[in-house]
């Protein structure tokens, strides 16, 4: 059934086997440099980009025959059956001819009757095909249900104007480097705290966090988690995975990465909130009093689960947070080494071999067969029972 699928789209195979290499090595280098979430967010988040690059960049290369590989021009010698020839070829009609090519029309018209199965396998190919479709459509419109969710829930909030919470935000401010007006809001569907990123930047918190003071929460690390998730435009890499999700659903590669590039984003955020000078005891105390909002990408969190808060506090009070920058250096060779992987992928493919090259002749009984490196010539006279031209004879190749 796969080998059907990928025959009749033959850009499909591709696109799996080469977005698969890309997720795999990304999700790899992301463990191997699970100490630095910064770094490994960013290998990952190429790997994603590479997934969707290389695929098309393979195609244009087949298209354009771009590739580096040459193919080597093979002849095959090919043993030619009897040919049937008239009078003027030498050579008589074999006795019973005329029974085996009646014998060949049954044949042929049974095949008319039966089903073909290359039409059933063709059916049952592109019936994947609009499966494929289908679920596409729902996971965008899904997504497309949340961004409007939480786009009214950001314009049903109410302003928040507490005195120490607007001091901490412009403190935050200075802290992260961010010059952008921030708006502090709160509404009652809103659990942990979160940030809409699209437009101006709005901190929303719950009712009930809003009324809390310094004291009870620590709200110079919860703002400068949330504003970390503006510096780093985390809101666009998120959205960039959940339609990449949308668009090849079946690749359970993407979900995974997709889950993870929002796990190592929320592991980024902590080491800048340990880097602008806050205690990881109060922090750690921070997150575990807040409740869960669910993971999100259109509104990033301070806190997404319960399952992973125990490895977030338990790598605060370890003091294991990293530098929350990756380094100029480091982002321009991992841009570089991503490049020349996704071209050396999509060129590392064969040319189509010339069409001229060595012809060999093979003769037989009047008939001429010639043998290029990449086609078959057949050079002859069809006969039909009575030794006459056949003009309307069907010629069908059968692979050797």
């Amino acid at each position: 059934m796969i080998s059907e699928i990928f025959s009749h789209y033959a850009w499909l195979w591709p696109l799996a086997w080469q977005s698969t290499a890309c997720l795999a090595a990304g999700l790899g280098a992301s463990f191997v440099l699970r100490r630095w979430p910064v770094r490994a967010h960013q290998l990952l988040l190429l790997a994603l980009i590479a997934a969707v690059v290389t695929p098309a960049l393979s195609q244009v290369v087949r298209q354009h025959e771009w590739g580096l590989l040459a193919a080597k021009p093979a002849v095959t010698e090919l043993e030619t059956a009897p040919v049937v020839a008239g009078p003027e070829l030498g050579m008589p009609r074999p006795a019973g001819m005329k029974d085996t090519m009646t014998r060949s029309v049954s044949a042929a018209q049974e095949d008319d009757i039966a089903p073909a199965p290359a039409a059933v396998e063709f059916e049952l190919a592109r019936l994947v095909f609009v499966l494929w479709i289908v679920a596409s459509s729902i996971l965008l419109i899904r997504l497309t249900v949340r961004f409007v969710l939480g786009y009214g829930l950001v314009r049903r909030s109410e302003p928040v104007t507490v005195s120490h919470i607007v001091d901490v935000i412009e403190a935050a401010k200075a802290k992260l480097g961010i010059e952008a007006d921030v708006v502090i809001s709160s509404s009652g569907r809103a659990g942990s705290p979160l940030i809409w990123c699209w437009g101006r930047p709005l901190v929303l918190l719950a009712p009930t966090d809003a009324c809390r003071d310094g004291d009870r929460l620590d709200w110079m690390s919860v703002v400068c988690h949330e504003l970390a998730h503006w510096k780093r435009r985390d809101h666009v890499t998120g959205l960039f995975a959940e339609l990449m999700v949308c668009i090849l659903p079946w690749q359970p590669l993407l979900w995974w990465t997709r889950h993870r590039l929002v796990s190592l984003s929320e592991e980024a955020c902590d080491d800048w909130v340990i880097a602008s000078g806050q205690a990881t005891t109060s922090y750690a105390r921070t997150l575990l009093g807040l409740t869960p909002q669910g993971e999100t990408a259109l509104a990033p969190a301070v806190v997404t689960s319960k399952k992973g808060l125990a490895g977030r506090v338990r790598r605060i009070l370890q003091e294991q947070c990293s530098s929350p920058r990756s380094g100029l250096r480091w982002s321009l060779a991992a841009v570089v080494l991503a490049g020349c992987l996704a071209v050396g992928i999509a060129f590392a493919q064969t040319r189509p071999s010339p069409q001229t090259g060595t012809v060999k002749r093979i003769t037989h009984h009047g008939a001429i067969v010639e043998t290029l490196a990449s086609a078959v010539i057949l050079r002859g006279r069809a006969l039909d029972p009575n030794n006459q031209p056949a003009d309307d004879a069907r010629i069908v190749a059968l692979p050797m």
